[in-house]
């Protein structure tokens, strides 16, 4: 038998499940010398099959790449703190203090999306005056430390919104180099683990027992600029808070069985009136929420001066 023949033997009763045109290519790649013409080694895979009677067999289905996509699910009987779009340093301290000290107690603190601005990276046109990512990264870690010792016990999550994905595009497109080195991701830049607080990105969804939390920019086209609350919930059609609109609304629908769905969208604790857009229809807000086994309790403040109305 010669050489060529041979080979051809040894790789199809060492690949017995490959088709032929398989067993061509990987004889092609191997033996370069041997195998220069792909119809002509073809046919000396067909004939040795013949011979050997092995028959040729469909490749299998190769593994796909997905999405570790999954909602983050806490049920049980909490009282939850809502912060969304504090835009730190943006923030309104004044209207941050009224939403945190609201309550001396909560089992768990959601920081909702854009708790960091990020401006300095921005795709959007920026002042050259204000291209600081150390000093956003300092203050935001404040903040953060702030939070974990006023509430020691609290379950605190971080969830990312369109802000902070604008460091990890940042990495992506302008230092794609580090992509991978972990101390430069943005969760570890703030000190999360070192903190206790979880973080959630990938635009994960929250669910606290019958009530989604989405930050609001997680599907594509989701703006409603009459109101974002009717906005997610045709989208959604479940019991669903957002922030991202910066502005407190909600949209109430019942079905043929009587069953109600509620959708809201929380305010801002940031700048009303900031650089890029001064004039807008933004209010100061966030959300308590009491989950129990069957039901929940949503409560979504306005704060307008130094109070807070329950709307």
């Amino acid at each position: 038998m010669s050489l060529i023949l041979q080979t051809v033997k040894e790789y199809l009763q060492k690949f017995d499940r490959a088709s032929d045109r398989s067993i061509t290519r990987m004889l092609m790649r191997d033996k370069p010398l041997l195998f220069y013409n792909f119809e002509t080694t073809r046919r000396y895979v067909r004939k040795m099959r013949k011979e050997l009677k092995i028959e040729s067999k469909p490749e299998n289905i190769p593994e796909g790449v997905l999405n570790d996509f999954r909602t983050i699910e806490i049920n049980g009987n909490y009282r939850t703190l809502i912060l969304s779009d504090i835009h730190i340093p943006y923030h309104n301290k004044k209207a941050l203090e009224l939403a945190v000290n609201f309550n001396k107690k909560y089992d768990i603190i959601i920081l909702n999306g854009d708790i960091m601005d990020c401006y300095s990276i921005s795709k959007y046109e920026v002042d050259p005056e204000k291209r600081f990512l150390k000093d956003e990264l300092i203050t935001t870690r404040k903040f953060l430390s702030y939070l974990r010792e006023k509430f020691k016990k609290s379950l605190i999550i971080f969830k990312f919104g369109n802000h902070e994905e604008r460091y990890q595009k940042f990495l992506y497109y302008k230092a794609p180099e580090l992509v991978g080195i972990n101390e430069i991701y943005l969760e570890n830049l703030l000190n999360l683990e070192k903190l206790g607080i979880e973080v959630y990105k990938n635009k994960q969804p929250i669910k606290l027992n019958h009530l989604y939390i989405l930050h609001g920019h997680e599907y594509y086209g989701s703006s409603n600029l009459v109101s974002p609350a009717r906005g997610i919930f045709l989208k959604t059609k479940a019991n669903t808070v957002i922030g991202h609109f910066h502005v407190s609304s909600n949209y109430q629908e019942a079905s043929i069985n009587g069953k109600f769905t509620t959708c809201w969208s929380v305010g801002c604790l940031s700048d009303l009136h900031p650089q890029y857009m001064p004039l807008n229809r933004w209010n100061l807000g966030f959300a308590t929420v009491e989950t129990y086994k069957d039901e929940f309790n949503f409560n979504n403040y306005k704060i307008i001066g130094d109070k807070v109305f329950n709307t």
